[in-house]
């Protein structure tokens, strides 16, 4: 891969951190909360930021100034870090979100737009690219401006990413989000243009996106903001212009109001989950293996008990493995984790979870070790909530570590690691950059 470029006409590439590399796939689990967890949490942390700072109760005045972006070099320990001992500084403190590139080992992509603190800001954003697991970064300022960004990336093409940027904190529509894709690894951008939606269903000012990859197949998901339904699914083929799935048929039997909660895909098809007009628990789940043109009912078992999928922008390192939680009766917390590598027609156990804890973010490297963050139920937590680890041959989660920085406040969990597929580290993102008693932002790293 050649060293990427800043696009012709921006600003000139300053020096920067590195990133991590190796593939990932993150997960959460769907009845404890939507598709992009993390950004429906950093969305609430930074809203609840700006409610501070506007009672003048612990920020006073934030500062517009620009300031350049760091050096390439990075300390190798924070000065200090409320919760999650242990987690140090490990590239670019103005990092927003990481991505790692499932088909190239070692590079990975993460965006931020530096020094802007005005949660309500618009400012550049920047990119920046490690190529050799996270011991340096390049990074270089795009012509594209935003409050805070998200990126993504093709499983099968470290070049082909996803941007998502957000003007401001709100759902309103004066802070609609648009998404960009790049084919060139970051260095020149296009919006993405959906078709016309189809009579009946939500369009207008977007929320988020929700994005899954079937292979180099891209769905979206666009929400819309407010309090509008979100019916629509978008699909693009071979890098082609999108098109509006079998509407009809993804929506078939189900109740009326009813509105996708998320979708998700593995190598071989395409998932969307339903919820019904009045409830946030998953009524129904569909899939389909021919891009979305026909859908069927997706009901697995598991000793006679249903199977719910967990969320999954990609799926575990293999690229195919479902995970799975088995619902035991009425509260849909209690049933154990199971695993399928058959498109769920067969199922195995995972190791429970310590206590009363629950997986809400999972990761795996191709030698076949899982990294869990776990939290408690029901915010009463039996064992101590963190990142565990569980590794072949074993069963039981050990833990490694607490969470990186108090709830709300950092990004999905992450890991790396070499070409024999073993763990070189964990990885997160600290999103406190406004909070004054929080030194530690941007990208930081755990030992495996």
């Amino acid at each position: 891969m050649e060293t990427p470029v800043p696009p012709a006409g921006d600003p000139e590439p300053e020096d920067e951190p590195t990133l991590v590399r190796e593939p990932m796939g993150a997960f959460t689990p769907r009845r404890d909360t939507l598709r992009r967890p993390w950004l429906r949490a950093l969305s609430r942390a930074l809203t609840a930021i700006l409610v501070v700072v506007v009672a003048g109760v612990i920020l006073h005045q934030l500062s517009v100034a620009r300031r350049t972006i760091p050096p390439l070099t990075f300390p190798t320990s924070s000065p200090t870090i409320p919760a999650g001992q242990g987690w140090t500084h490990a590239g670019p403190a103005w990092a927003d979100w990481m991505v790692f590139a499932p088909s190239a080992p070692g590079t990975a992509y993460l965006c931020g737009t530096p020094g802007n603190t005005d949660l309500n800001r618009q400012a550049p954003v920047s990119l920046a690219l490690s190529q050799d697991s996270g011991s340096a970064w390049q990074s270089w300022i795009t012509s594209l401006r935003a409050s805070f960004c998200v990126v993504d990336i093709d499983p099968t093409n470290a070049h082909d990413l996803l941007l998502e940027v957000f003007p401001c904190i709100s759902s309103s529509a004066s802070c609609s989000g648009q998404l960009f894709r790049s084919l060139d690894g970051g260095h020149s951008w296009d919006l993405v243009v959906f078709p016309p939606a189809p009579a009946g269903s939500s369009s207008g000012p977007i929320e988020e996106f929700t994005v899954a990859w079937q292979g180099s197949t891209l769905f979206v998901s666009p929400s819309p903001a407010g309090t509008a339904s979100q019916t629509l699914v978008a699909v693009s083929v071979a890098e082609g212009p999108f098109v509006w799935v079998n509407q009809k048929a993804l929506f078939a039997g189900l109740p009326a109001g009813s509105q996708i909660n998320n979708i998700y895909a593995n190598t071989k098809a395409i998932y969307a989950d339903f919820v019904g007009p009045s409830s946030s628990s998953t009524i129904l789940t569909k899939v389909s293996t021919n891009q979305g043109a026909t859908w069927s009912v997706f009901q697995p078992q598991y000793q006679g008990n249903p199977v719910e999928l967990v969320d999954q922008g990609v799926s575990l390192a293999d690229g195919h493995t479902l995970l799975g939680d088995v619902v035991t009766g009425q509260d849909a917390t209690t049933g154990g984790y199971v695993t399928s590598t058959d498109g769920g027609a067969t199922w195995r156990p995972l190791a429970a979870p310590p206590g009363d804890l629950r997986i809400m973010g999972l990761v795996s490297t191709p030698s076949g070790t899982y990294y869990a963050e776990m939290t408690s139920a029901n915010g009463e937590a039996t064992a101590v909530t963190g990142v565990y680890r569980l590794t072949p041959g074993t069963s039981t989660w050990v833990l490694v570590g607490t969470l990186p920085l108090p709830s709300g406040s950092a990004g999905p969990l992450a890991v790396s690691w070499d070409e024999q597929g073993q763990p070189l580290a964990l990885w997160s993102i600290a999103l406190t950059r406004s909070t004054p008693t929080i030194t530690v932002t941007g990208l930081i790293t755990h030992t495996p």
